[in-house]
C-alpha cells in the first residue's frame, strides 16, 4: 500500500515536470542555464590555478586577518579595512574557519552567483516587459564575456550583481500591487543593502528606487506603512555596519571621505567611460545596444508626463535612471572607470540590447513570423560568437597574471619561519594571503638595517617601486640568493627573485 503511494505520487511529479518542459519557455531558459553552466565550468577549470589579482588578494588578506588578527597594524590591512566593504572578507574568513581551499571558495562567491544571476535576469526581465525578452536578456548575460571573465576571479562585482538583481526581483515583487508588499520590500532593502556591502558604488540602487516610485505614485507610497517598516527592516545589515564603525573608528563610513578625496585629486572627467560600452557588447550587441536605448528614449520622450500610467514606461524610466545615475557616479563624481565597473548598471545593459532585438523582432514579425524568429536567433548566435571569440582570448590570456607572484609567495610559506617578516615593494595583500609573513613596506628614508627584514622579495611587475631597485643596490654584500621564478621555461626572464637578508 505504501508502495503504491509512494509510485503515484513520483509519477505526478513525473507528470509536472514534463509538462513544465513543454512550455517553449521553460525549456529555452533550462538550455539557457545549461549553456551558462557549461561556458563557466569550462573557463573554471581552465582558470582553477590562477593568482589572485591585487584586489583579490586585499580581501583574501582581510579575511585572514580577522582569523588570526596577526596583521591588524600592518599598513596595507589598516588602509584597506578603511575603503574596502566588509561583506566579502566577513564571509571569506567564514569559509577559511572552515578550512575550505581557495578553488572551493571561488566557487561558491563567484560561479554560483554568476549562473544564478542568469535566472535572475530571466525572472526580472519577465516581470518587466515579457517571456521573450525574459530569454533575449538571461542568453546575452549566459554568454556575455566580461560576466563569464570575472566569474573566474575572487574579487565582489559577480556577487554584488547577483545580490542587487535578487533586490531588483523583490522589489518587482513588492510592487505589483498599488500597497507595497511589506515583506518582498524588506527583503528588496536588506539585499540591496548586502549589495552595498558587497561593494560600494551598488548604493545607487536605492535612489532608482525612490525615483521609480515617485514616477510611478507620486508621494503616496509614503502614506504606507509597509514602506516604511520594510525599509527599516531591510536597513538593519548597513545600520549594524554603521554601529561597528562608530564604535572602533568614531566615523560611521571612512570610505566616503577616502573616495571623496581621491575624486578631488583628478581634474578631468572620466569621458573614456562611454567607450566600454562597445567593449564590453561587442558586436553585434553594442549596435542593437544603441537602437534600444534609441527606443526607449523616444518612448519615454512621447510618454512625457504619463509614466505613473504605464507599466512599459515606469521600467524604462527605471532602466535608464539605474544606467544615468551610475554613468554620472563614474564620469563626474570618482572620475575614474575600469570596465568592470560597469555592472552597477549591467541590468540596464542587457536589458535595453534585448530591447533593440524586440523591436526588430516584431518589426519583421508583422511580414513573416518565420523570418522574425531566424533572425533573431541569427544574430544571437552572431552575437554569441563575438562574445566567445573576444573572451576566450582574454581569460586565457589573463590567467596567468601574478601567477609568478603566486608561485613566490607560496616558497616563501613553505620554505621560511612563520615569524619571519619580508620587505618588498607593490605586494602587501599577497605577503599576507600567500605567504601569511609580516609585510615590511618599503620606505626609501629608512636604511635596509632600520628596516630590518629576514627576507627581501625583487619582481618585475609594475607594481613595484621604481626606487626599489637603487636602492637594493646599496647593500648587495648584505642580500643572500635564495629562489628565483621566471616568466618563461628557459628561465631567461626573472620574474620574481627572493634574497635573504645577511643581519
Amino acid at each position: 500500500m505504501e508502495n503504491s503511494k509512494t509510485e503515484e505520487i513520483i509519477q505526478k511529479r513525473e507528470k509536472k515536470l514534463i509538462d513544465w518542459i513543454k512550455q517553449p519557455s521553460n525549456l529555452a531558459i533550462l538550455g539557457i542555464l545549461i549553456l551558462a553552466f557549461i561556458v563557466r565550468l569550462y573557463y573554471f577549470i581552465i582558470t582553477k590555478n590562477q593568482a589572485l589579482w591585487w584586489d583579490g588578494a586585499c580581501y583574501g588578506a582581510l579575511a585572514k586577518n580577522l582569523i588570526t588578527h596577526y596583521w591588524d597594524n600592518a599598513v596595507i590591512i589598516l588602509g584597506e579595512t578603511e575603503i574596502r566593504p566588509p561583506l566579502m572578507p566577513f564571509l571569506w574568513s567564514l569559509l577559511l574557519r572552515l578550512e575550505l581551499q581557495e578553488l572551493t571558495i571561488k566557487f561558491l562567491f563567484e560561479f554560483l552567483p554568476s549562473l544564478a544571476t542568469v535566472l535572475l535576469f530571466y525572472l526580472v526581465a519577465e516581470k518587466m516587459f515579457n517571456k521573450r525578452i525574459a530569454i533575449f536578456s538571461s542568453l546575452i548575460l549566459a554568454v556575455s564575456w566580461i560576466h563569464v571573465f570575472y566569474s573566474m576571479r575572487l574579487l565582489t562585482h559577480i556577487p554584488a550583481l547577483f545580490l542587487s538583481v535578487l533586490s531588483i526581483y523583490f522589489f518587482l515583487k513588492a510592487v505589483e500591487t498599488e500597497k507595497i508588499h511589506l515583506v518582498f520590500f524588506a527583503l528588496s532593502i536588506f539585499s540591496a543593502f548586502l549589495s552595498i556591502l558587497m561593494r560600494w558604488s551598488f548604493g545607487l540602487i536605492g535612489i532608482a528606487y525612490i525615483l521609480f516610485l515617485v514616477f510611478t505614485r507620486k508621494l503616496s507610497f509614503l502614506k504606507q506603512k509597509s514602506f516604511w517598516i520594510g525599509g527599516l527592516l531591510g536597513t538593519i545589515p548597513i545600520i549594524i555596519f554603521f554601529l561597528i564603525n562608530l564604535i572602533k573608528v568614531k566615523h560611521f563610513f571612512p570610505a566616503l571621505s577616502v573616495y571623496g578625496a581621491s575624486a578631488l585629486s583628478k581634474s578631468s572627467y572620466a569621458f573614456y567611460t562611454f567607450g566600454f560600452f562597445s567593449h564590453i557588447l561587442q558586436l553585434p550587441f553594442f549596435i542593437l545596444f544603441l537602437l534600444g536605448l534609441a527606443i526607449l528614449l523616444i518612448q519615454l520622450a512621447l510618454g512625457f508626463g504619463m509614466i505613473f500610467k504605464s507599466k512599459k514606461l515606469s521600467y524604462y524610466s527605471f532602466l535608464l535612471t539605474l544606467l544615468v545615475l551610475n554613468l554620472i557616479f563614474l564620469v563626474c563624481f570618482i572620475r575614474y572607470a575600469e570596465d568592470r565597473y560597469l555592472f552597477e548598471c549591467f541590468i540596464s545593459i542587457i536589458f535595453i540590447v534585448a530591447l533593440g532585438i524586440d523591436y526588430i523582432y516584431l518589426f519583421i514579425k508583422k511580414y513573416s513570423k518565420i523570418i522574425a524568429i531566424i533572425f533573431a536567433v541569427l544574430v544571437l548566435l552572431l552575437g554569441i560568437y563575438y562574445q566567445f571569440n573576444f573572451g576566450d582570448n582574454m581569460i586565457k590570456e589573463k590567467a596567468q597574471s601574478f601567477y609568478q607572484i603566486k608561485e613566490a609567495f607560496l616558497w616563501l610559506k613553505d620554505n621560511t619561519p612563520e615569524n619571519s617578516s619580508i620587505l618588498s615593494s607593490g605586494t602587501d595583500p599577497w605577503t599576507i594571503y600567500y605567504a601569511e609573513r609580516m609585510q615590511i613596506s618599503f620606505n626609501e628614508t629608512m636604511t635596509l638595517k632600520e628596516l630590518n627584514p629576514d627576507y627581501v622579495v625583487v619582481h618585475a611587475f609594475p607594481s613595484q617601486s621604481k626606487d626599489f631597485i637603487p636602492y637594493l643596490q646599496n647593500y648587495e654584500d648584505k642580500l643572500i640568493p635564495l629562489a628565483q621564478i621566471f616568466f618563461d621555461p628557459d628561465k631567461t626572464a626573472p620574474a620574481v627573485t627572493i634574497y635573504k637578508f645577511k643581519k
